[in-house]
């Protein structure tokens, strides 16, 4: 019987620069002349037929590239003409905050039950998790009344605020609904902190508008498939996430100061890091379901022609076929960017051999896995594998992939592919396997 592939959610694309029609309000791509932050970042002022239009905010994110709107529908929400921090106080007097002590200010996310958690060597679920219940005072700004300089940041569902007890929320960010791209996944935030917060680079698998409301933020973003961004493989807790901080100063990177009334578009599966520059500030964004997370969980959904009553060497071999056809099948012109080094040895560089040699994970039998695998995919068993069969098999899986934008299928078959291995071989065997079986 085929071994069927359960994957747990994951948390969580650039085309041309080009110009919007200058019928749905473009400025022609000019430079903003009052931010010289912002003379990379297209800059949309919005026509007032345009305004709560949904069409609009949807055509216009299929740029896929990140781009200003301003004079858009926030500017008519009450929450733009009265939120301020003496209003939130009022309403959120005291919070449940995440914190970081200075001198470190980045916040990272941590996510629950991933295989890899066990094996880490430095970081712990309670170094980015646990939650202070603090004064929305000091959210906004540094303490007067201590010398420490702990970092504090809010951020929260505006539904659950809902629930919570501030009724009024969802009417005062009214209306919000044409910012949802797509009817799934949908989620508005409320988040707040001060001056010298940082969330670390990473990317969500959904539309994002951005929206501020007060103060001002610093966001750096760079494509899905940047070359010089490496992120944690898709069972490490800090999935979704840049293992190095190093997309402030690299050529293709854009940088934007997003101030109030600014409605930044960042797009699925963008790389993006966000510094906060002043205290007080406030910021709402609104996410929806990007069509490659929908066609990635589609693809976990289906299963993988392999039988559980196989022994060990003709499951590996028939793994290699599997990642093979895969790989090729979605690389049918020949063009991607791992066709000269390979997709799953790019896979390994980029992801896995950072977090082995660094010792940033400890993987107790990679030795003796690492030979094993050695022997076993020195076997050549693959031959016996029936690969026409398997590729019929494995149609479907490939046009999910081959019906994602260009720019987001590395990672997403990356992701894919550490799936299928964890649920064959388990967490630990992973990275001997790609790391030699494909050398």
């Amino acid at each position: 019987m085929d071994l069927f592939l359960f994957c747990c959610v994951l948390i969580f694309c650039a085309l041309p620069q080009e110009c919007l029609p200058n019928e749905i309000g473009s400025q022609s791509c000019s430079q903003v002349e009052d931010n010289k932050m912002m003379d990379t970042v297209e800059v949309l002022e919005v026509n007032q037929k345009e305004l709560l239009n949904g069409a609009f905010y949807t055509k216009v994110s299929h740029k896929r590239k990140p781009i200003v709107i301003r004079n858009s529908l926030m500017n008519t929400w009450p929450a733009f003409h009265f939120w301020d921090r003496q209003y939130i106080t009022k309403k959120l007097p005291s919070v449940l905050a995440y914190k970081q002590a200075a001198p470190d200010r980045v916040f990272t996310t941590f996510h629950d039950n991933k295989p890899l958690e066990p094996f880490l060597l430095e970081k712990r679920w309670e170094d980015y998790n646990i939650k202070h219940n603090v004064s929305i005072d000091a959210v906004f700004e540094k303490s007067k009344d201590t010398s420490e300089d702990d970092f504090f940041y809010f951020s929260s569902d505006v539904t659950l605020l809902a629930e919570g007890g501030w009724d009024s929320i969802e009417e005062e960010l009214s209306p919000i609904s044409p910012l949802f791209v797509d009817n799934e996944g949908i989620q508005v935030n409320l988040w707040a902190g001060r001056k010298g917060i940082i969330t670390a680079s990473h990317f969500d698998a959904s539309w994002n508008f951005f929206g501020q409301l007060h103060g001002l933020k610093r966001f750096t973003l760079a494509p899905p498939d940047s070359e010089f961004i490496n992120p944690y493989p898709c069972l490490h807790p800090h999935i979704g996430h840049a293992q190095e901080e190093n997309i402030t100063s690299t050529l293709g990177v854009l940088t934007v100061d997003v101030k109030r009334g600014d409605l930044l578009i960042v797009p699925p599966f963008w790389w993006h890091r966000v510094e906060t520059l002043e205290d007080n500030t406030i910021s709402v964004n609104a996410w929806s379901d990007a069509p490659a997370y929908q066609l990635l969980h589609e693809a976990y959904d289906l299963p993988i022609p392999l039988e559980s009553s196989w022994k060990f060497d003709k499951m590996v071999a028939a793994v290699q076929a599997l990642i093979l056809i895969v790989t090729d099948g979605v690389n049918v012109n020949g063009d991607a960017p791992w066709s000269k080094e390979g997709f799953v040895r790019r896979l390994v560089r980029r992801r896995w051999d950072n977090l082995v040699t660094q010792n940033s994970i400890n993987l107790p039998s990679v030795e003796e896995d690492a030979q094993m695998f050695k022997v076993a995919c020195s076997k050549s068993q693959i031959e016996v594998i029936d690969r026409e069969i398997m590729t019929h098999k494995m149609t479907k899986v490939i046009k999910l992939f081959q019906n994602m934008h260009i720019s987001v299928i590395e990672i997403c078959l990356s992701n894919y592919i550490e799936r299928i291995l964890f649920a064959v071989f388990g967490v630990e065997k992973v990275y001997p396997f790609l790391r030699y079986c494909f050398s």
